[in-house]
């Protein structure tokens, strides 16, 4: 076995841990955003099983989408370090993102208004709808629009593998990572979370870090395995 075999092969296995401490890491943030739709369905019988179980199947859709976008952008585009030249600059900015949040900077991403508002509109119907046993699922799928630069980026970074299962597998993980955090954020977020708080940053920079390395490496890889095959 080659090297790029080797490393492809560890790359396509590290990649749910990863995803899964991207999503623990970030997961105090993700209270934060969407903490009030958590608790809002947590009083209904399975309301908050449910909100989850839309919020992560949004996610894997997302995670095979996201795959598919990479492997169309490298059918387009033939020369093979140009086609990495997408995947390599989100890498830097994963790396950028860990830095800031190891000292406790944000990096925030802002939607334009209509756009937001749009996505507001929406979610606020589905909120309403109190007597829809369909409520809380619906309110977990729509949150995958809400605008979380750490969600969309792991989407994107998962992009540069070019493949939908891998895809699915990193955003179903990343989900399951965010899944402690949010089942009990309706009762628990007080006592558990926020003793943890001031170590967190430390957490999701660790995993920030590793997810932009990971995109680096790998897509420079196949760059270079594809550069060569010609």
């Amino acid at each position: 076995m080659d090297l790029f075999s080797e490393f492809n092969q560890a790359g396509l296995t590290g990649i749910p841990l990863v995803a899964f401490i991207a999503g623990l890491g970030g997961s105090l943030h993700c209270i934060g955003m969407c903490g009030a739709f958590a608790t809002s369905c947590s009083s209904r019988s399975n309301g908050l099983a449910l909100y989850n179980a839309g919020r992560i199947s949004s996610y894997t859709i997302m995670g095979i989408l996201s795959g598919l976008l990479g492997a169309s952008f490298t059918y387009l585009i033939k020369d093979p370090w140009i086609s990495a030249i997408p995947a390599i600059i989100l890498g830097f900015f994963f790396l950028l993102w860990g830095y800031n949040s190891f000292y406790g900077k944000s990096t925030s991403i802002n939607l334009p208004s209509k756009i937001n508002q749009f996505i507001q509109k929406r979610l606020g119907k589905v909120y309403i709808m109190q007597n829809s046993k369909y409520r809380s699922f619906l309110l977990g799928s729509l949150s995958v629009l809400l605008p979380c630069g750490l969600l969309y980026s792991v989407i994107l970074a998962l992009a540069a593998f070019q493949n939908p299962y891998t895809g699915a597998i990193g955003m179903l993980s990343f989900g399951l990572g965010t899944l402690p955090a949010m089942a009990i954020a309706p009762s628990a977020i007080t006592k558990v979370l926020r003793p943890l708080k001031a170590q967190w940053p430390k957490l999701s920079s660790f995993s920030l870090i590793s997810v932009g390395l990971i995109t680096i490496v790998y897509r420079m890889m196949i760059a270079y395995e594809q550069a060569n095959c010609h």
